[in-house]
C-alpha cells in the first residue's frame, strides 16, 4: 500500500483554515445581531469542513492518481509484453506454414521439370533414332544411286566414248 492509499484510508478530517471568530464579527459590523452571526458562520465552517478539498487533500489525491496511472501503465506494459509474445509466436507458426509450403510447391516445380526432362530425353532418344534411321535410308539409297551411275557408265560409257573421238576427229 503506497503512501497517499494510506493517507486516504485514514479517516481524519481534513482541516480548512477558517477564522471564524473574524468571520463573526465581519457579520456582526454588518448589522447581524449575534446569534445571526454565530449561525451563519457556523454554517459555514460545517460546509467547508465537509465540501472543501484542502491543498493536502489536493495533493494526496493527485498522489493515489499518480499511483493508479503507474500501476495501469505497468498493466498496459505487461499486457503489451503478452500480445507481443502471442503475435511473435504467430508470426514464428505463420513463418513455419510458410515454408512448408513453399518446400511443397518447390517439390511440385522440381516434380514438373523431371517430368519435362523425361519428356524432352525420350524426344531426343526418338529424334536421335529418327535421324539414325533416316541417314541409313539416304546412305542406302545413295549407295544404290551411285551402283547404277556406275553400271550406266559402264554401260553407256564406250559409246559415248567413241562418239566424243568422232566428234574430235571430224573437226
Amino acid at each position: 500500500m503506497t503512501a497517499a492509499n494510506e493517507a486516504l484510508s485514514t479517516d481524519k478530517p481534513a482541516t480548512v483554515t477558517f477564522d471564524t471568530l473574524k468571520a463573526a464579527q465581519e457579520l456582526r459590523k454588518t448589522g447581524f445581531e449575534d446569534r445571526q452571526a454565530e449561525a451563519i458562520v457556523s454554517t459555514i465552517s460545517k460546509a467547508m469542513s465537509e465540501t472543501v478539498a484542502t491543498k493536502a487533500d489536493l495533493e494526496l489525491q493527485s498522489a493515489v492518481t499518480k499511483a493508479d496511472i503507474e500501476a495501469m501503465g505497468a498493466e498496459l506494459k505487461a499486457d503489451n509484453e503478452v500480445l507481443r509474445a502471442e503475435l511473435k509466436a504467430e508470426l514464428k507458426a505463420e513463418t513455419g506454414a510458410l515454408r512448408t509450403e513453399f518446400k511443397l510447391f518447390q517439390q511440385s516445380v522440381n516434380s514438373r521439370f523431371e517430368k519435362v526432362d523425361l519428356r524432352f530425353d525420350t524426344l531426343e532418344k526418338s529424334l536421335r533414332q529418327e535421324m539414325a534411321a533416316q541417314e541409313t535410308r539416304i546412305v542406302l539409297k545413295l549407295g544404290g544411286l551411285m551402283v547404277t551411275m556406275t553400271f550406266l557408265l559402264l554401260a553407256i560409257g564406250p559409246f559415248y566414248i567413241r562418239w566424243v573421238l568422232s566428234l574430235m576427229g571430224s573437226s
